[in-house]
């Protein structure tokens, strides 16, 4: 039976020290929580790799995939005690052989660690991961428990002048709440799931914060949110907007479509679109990170030189690293300025999320692979710019605004490929610009391969095929393109486009001879009434003359026999060049 779930998000307090050594009690716990998390994935990293070295495991390697080939894994795993109820006794038992974690650790936290161990294991036997991570005893560790009943709770004051309050192990703990913020007072209406200790280090001062796991939808500032819709439709949008969305059908009012890219996003919907940068506002955070990266190098060879080779390579085998004072605080700048960078970028990320669902609340994104951009070619793009983390804040912002997020299918659509008039034609990562050869839309104006994207895909239709348990979903998706026909008239950006190449298709008069403007030219020269009173010559430049038939082959082949006139127009010509606009 399914378990039913409840609508859930998290409120964030600060965290004051209520009772002496309350803070103490936090780093113990942690402390204790990395040691028993780091013992119990070095017992299971090394079951896996026993399990994986038997014949069993290469038969069941060497089946065609299939309920057969299922079975033999299933066997393995239960007979080397690789599964998660053999995870969560085995965390039990470690915890329990421990007296300081038997005293410190409750029951409901070492059931959150052992969940946690199962999922670094179960990344590993699947083959999701290469490596297991341990934890570092300089990172900072969260812990947390399954409900708010026993061992770490926390619990709303009454009124203005009660504050809320953690207790962990007899250990009490204040949160900064305040009364007048209508998100804490929204927050206190709630029913308390549980409660999340973390720990952070800003500017180098140790803090410690409460994430409170509520039930039910966050709160919405709708002051604010109208607020930044008019300012969207000021500066973006411009007059006439409401009007051109009433002639929207009413299937595609609502629908926002996003094309990601691994530094900018295009955005778009029946009426506007417009292209914006990710996160292009940390830069200079980039460039101070890769200055105290270079840096810490520098220091580490200065104090380590046995652990490299004469290359400059790093020794293989066992080392023991030496850091010193001015590598430690260069380390915490480097921290910093990473941890300065991360909430800026998570900043910018709201903002452009409030920017997408002011147009719409259904967003509609491709199913695209962020890992594989970021093997392939755009490892450091990805890392500065977070893409997959602004998909799941839309996706986040998107569900608390009664909205949906759908993806499609990339194959079956190919929106970069597709034109309006249904030809297909696969285009290169530098062509960032459509241009169809068979309706010649986008031609004659440019027309953003991203923007043109993220509009087709306003017309798609998805729904899950399968899903089976343990794979992600298979999505059919469906390109509707007589109604993106139709509303391409309406669009801003389309209807200039279309404009254009309807334009650029009408027949044109045909432009004079090369010749008979040269003769004319030459006419004007041999005139009296050409000269000027310093002896130079001023041309008229006939109406209609343009850059190919005024060159000057095209000049010299139509000179006359005489050769002193055929040298007046060549002279002429390059003397007074500024005046004659096809040169």
């Amino acid at each position: 039976m399914t378990r039913k779930t409840t609508p859930t998000f998290i409120a964030e307090f600060e965290l004051l020290e209520g009772s002496p050594g309350a803070f103490g009690v936090v780093d113990r716990v942690e402390s204790l929580a990395r040691s028993l998390t780091n013992a119990a994935l070095g017992r299971f990293r090394d079951r896996v790799r026993t399990a994986k070295s038997t014949p069993a495991w290469a038969v069941a390697r060497r089946q065609p995939k299939g309920m057969a080939r299922n079975q033999a894994f299933d066997a393995v795993r239960e007979a080397y005690g690789l599964t998660k109820y053999d995870v969560s006794g085995v965390v039990t038992s470690m915890k329990n052989s421990y007296p300081d974690a038997a005293n410190y650790l409750g029951a409901h936290v070492t059931q959150k660690i052992a969940a946690r161990v199962w999922q670094a294991v179960e990344r590993l036997l699947f083959a999701k991961a290469k490596r297991i991570r341990f934890k570092n005893k300089n990172e900072s560790l969260s812990f947390e428990g399954q409900n708010n009943a026993t061992f770490l709770r926390f619990f709303f004051g009454h009124g203005p002048l009660f504050a809320p309050f953690v207790t962990l192990d007899g250990a009490l703990l204040l949160a900064k709440f305040e009364y007048k913020n209508p998100y804490h007072r929204h927050a206190s209406e709630h029913r308390v799931k549980y409660v999340r200790i973390v720990k952070r280090v800003i500017r180098g001062q140790t803090r410690y914060y409460a994430q409170v796991v509520l039930e039910g939808f966050a709160y919405r500032d709708l002051k604010k949110e109208e607020t930044h819709r008019l300012k969207m439709a000021e500066h973006l949008l411009g007059e006439g907007y409401a009007g051109a969305m009433h002639c929207v059908e009413k299937a595609y009012q609502n629908r926002v479509a996003v094309d990601f890219g691994p530094s900018r996003v295009a955005i778009s919907n029946a009426v506007v679109s417009f292209e914006r940068d990710i996160a292009g506002e940390i830069k200079d955070k980039t460039k101070a990170t890769r200055r105290y990266n270079r840096k810490m190098d520098r220091q580490r060879r200065a104090a380590n030189p046995q652990n490299y080779n004469a290359n400059g390579t790093i020794r293989k085998g066992r080392k023991t690293w030496l850091k010193k004072i001015r590598y430690q605080q260069t380390q915490a700048k480097h921290a910093e300025s990473c941890r300065q960078a991360s909430a800026q970028r998570k900043s910018i990320h709201g903002n452009l999320t409030y920017d997408v669902l002011t147009l719409g609340t259904e967003v509609i994104v491709e199913k695209v692979s962020y890992k594989a951009w970021q093997r392939s070619r755009f490892g450091k793009s990805i890392a500065k710019h977070g893409p997959s983390a602004l998909e799941g804040t839309l996706t986040r912002k998107a569900e608390n605004a009664r909205g949906s997020v759908t993806r499609v299918n990339t194959y079956q659509t190919a929106l970069s490929s597709t034109c309006l008039c249904g030809a297909r034609c696969k285009k290169t990562l530098s062509q960032r610009f459509h241009a169809c050869t068979a309706c010649g839309l986008g031609t004659a104006a440019p027309l953003p391969r991203d923007t043109f994207s993220a509009y087709l895909a306003i017309f798609t239709e998805s729904e899950t095929v399968s899903r089976k348990k343990g794979k992600a979903a298979t999505l059919s998706s469906r390109l509707d393109l007589e109604a993106a026909n139709s509303h391409a008239p309406g669009h801003r950006t389309l209807s200039c486009v279309l404009s254009a190449a309807a334009f650029s298709q009408k027949p044109r008069p045909a432009s004079r001879p090369a010749v008979e403007v040269a003769t004319q030219v030459a006419a004007q020269v041999q005139s009296p009434e050409a000269l000027n009173t310093d002896g130079g010559h001023e041309l008229r430049v006939p109406r209609g003359l343009g850059a190919k038939s005024g060159s000057r082959a095209d000049l010299e082949s139509a000179k006359p026999r005489q050769r002193k006139p055929a040298r007046q127009v060549r002279n002429a010509v390059t003397s007074d060049a500024s005046r004659i606009p096809f040169l």
